[in-house]
């Protein structure tokens, strides 16, 4: 994300295709992180 904050400052964000295809790829990643984290903490809750 950092290096998505300095190409959009210098510009040169919606240039770079490799960077967007990155982007696009790791946006279900975080869904995966969020669900997952909640499903372990329900399960230690029933435990």
């Amino acid at each position: 994300m950092g290096l998505c904050v300095v190409q959009l400052v210098r510009g040169k964000l919606w240039h770079s295709r490799g960077l967007l295809w990155i982007l696009m790829l790791t946006l279900p990643f975080a869904f995966i992180a969020n669900t997952s984290g909640w499903m372990t903490t329900e399960l230690g809750r029933q435990r």
